[in-house]
């Protein structure tokens, strides 16, 4: 028998058991109700038991969805639950972090976070329940990243290049900020979107021209991409997973008007990570303009990208070293790396598999630079072999241009 209070007089009888358990499948989820039992035989039937109280537990709320291109804060949004009739907002700036709590338990569908921080990305989850003490609270749901953007943070700003014209749409807008970037400064960040969703951003340059690019990501792996598109056909390279490792990017662009388009796509299911895509550091080099007297011509746009050219001489600012790292800035340029970050070098890396040796390198210019792998089995060795082979124990890539 149950009843919503704690009388058996009112109590409706639910059914029967011929052994001693009851499942109680019509309950109200948040509902609480009190039970009793009566035994019966073939003699009579029994008094009411004493009374105990249950409820079937509310859902965990759905639908949930956090902003990230609100100047001014983070809205949070998210689906009603049945028997529900307030919610709360948690708030952690990890996906493991510790939750906080926001605002109070409220009846809307909604919240505005006006207390995030520009920059950082939140990671936000809903909790159900059936007043306003929290009484009878429901599980988190799953959890969605928000993000203000920092004021200013215009897209050509975050992407290192105010020559180019900056467009973003799709499910969602990509947005400026700080917290996650190549260059320690700021990088733009893919917008918030859900299964089959995506998240674009494009421009358009006039060829011929090379272009490079740093890009990074947090997703479910071998699903979800951040690619690349050169006049909407997916180029090789698409990136996914969580390892949060930056990579370059190097494409050789012909002449004519084409349009470049990095996205974000989610499959059908599943989220892992932030969900999201990052790019920093887009260098569009038009043909034409170059140094002449250093050992490899550099672009005079290159050159101008990092403010490295003083009363126009581009012939001193290809042959100095700005960052202190030892490379002159015409050697960073053939290398694909920053001259303007001491931290940003050419750098290999090796792997055995299966008793077999695979040697990495970044940046990897693949298209745009020519590699060239050496070998020696000793280090003592007189010379190094470019035809490696398996007595070859030790490595070094030469980069130069094609």
């Amino acid at each position: 028998y149950r009843y919503t209070s704690n009388n058996s007089a009112s109590a409706s009888r639910l059914g029967g058991s011929a052994g001693t358990t009851y499942t109680d499948s019509t309950a109200m989820p948040g509902v609480l109700y009190y039970y009793w039992i009566k035994a019966t035989n073939s003699v009579g039937t029994s008094a009411f038991s004493a009374s105990d109280s249950g409820y079937r537990a509310l859902s965990a709320p759905t639908g949930v969805t956090a902003s990230d291109s609100a100047q001014d804060k983070v809205t949070v949004t998210w689906s009603a639950v049945t028997g529900a009739l307030y919610y709360r907002v948690y708030r952690a700036t990890s996906s493991g972090g510790t939750k906080t709590a926001l605002g109070t338990w409220q009846s809307a569908l909604s919240y505005d976070d006006t207390s995030a921080v520009a920059g950082t990305t939140y990671y936000y989850w809903v909790a159900a329940a059936v007043d306003n003490a929290g009484t009878r609270a429901s599980a988190y749901s799953a959890y969605d990243t928000g993000l203000r953007p920092v004021a200013g943070l215009t897209l050509g700003t975050v992407l290192d290049n105010t020559s180019l014209a900056w467009t973003t749409g799709g499910d969602g807008s990509w947005a400026g900020q700080t917290a996650t970037t190549y260059d320690g400064v700021d990088a733009a960040q893919s917008g918030d979107v859900v299964d089959d969703q995506t998240s674009w951003i494009q421009t358009t340059v006039t060829g011929p021209g090379t272009l490079y690019f740093w890009w990074s990501v947090s997703s479910e792996e071998s699903y979800d991409y951040l690619s690349f598109y050169y006049d909407d056909v997916l180029q090789e390279g698409q990136i996914s997973g969580m390892a949060g490792d930056w990579t370059q990017q190097g494409w050789d662009i012909p002449a004519g008007t084409h349009t470049l388009r990095w996205a974000f796509e989610k499959d059908f299911s599943e989220s892992y990570g932030s969900d999201c895509g990052w790019v920093d550091q887009v260098v569009w080099t038009p043909s034409g303009g170059y140094t002449t007297t250093t050992s490899v011509p550099v672009p005079y746009t290159w050159l101008d990208t990092y403010l490295l050219v003083s009363g126009g001489n581009y012939e001193a600012a290809a042959l100095a070293d700005s960052d202190g790292d030892g490379h002159l800035t015409w050697q960073e340029y053939v290398a694909g790396t920053i001259p303007t970050n001491r931290t940003s070098v050419f750098k290999a890396g090796i792997s055995v598999s299966n008793g077999v040796r695979r040697v990495t390198w970044t940046p990897n210019l693949v298209g745009t630079r020519a590699y060239t792998v050496e070998g020696k089995a000793a280090l003592g060795d007189a010379s190094w072999s470019a035809t490696t082979n398996a007595a070859s124990r030790f490595f070094r890539v030469k980069v130069s241009m094609p």
